[in-house]
């Protein structure tokens, strides 16, 4: 059997996983749904590129932080 603390570790790394994926696709599928709605130029798709993928580094360092100081469970 799995010890109580090696399964509450993989539960919070699946969780970091998750949440962390998930906002990454939906930040990547945003971006080519804005510039498929209009939003083109070098300019407007590297601030696009800068602001979504920031919001998603931020998202998952934030999952991370709570998995690690276990607030989540």
């Amino acid at each position: 059997k799995i010890k109580g603390e090696v399964r509450d570790g993989l539960v919070e790394a699946q969780v970091v996983v998750l949440i962390g994926g998930s906002l990454f696709h939906g930040t990547h599928r945003l971006k080519f749904m804005l510039v498929d709605a209009g939003l083109k130029g070098r300019g407007v798709e590297a601030f696009l590129d800068l602001g979504l993928n920031g919001i998603a580094i931020f998202g998952s360092l934030g999952a991370l932080y709570y998995a690690l100081r276990g607030w989540l469970f």
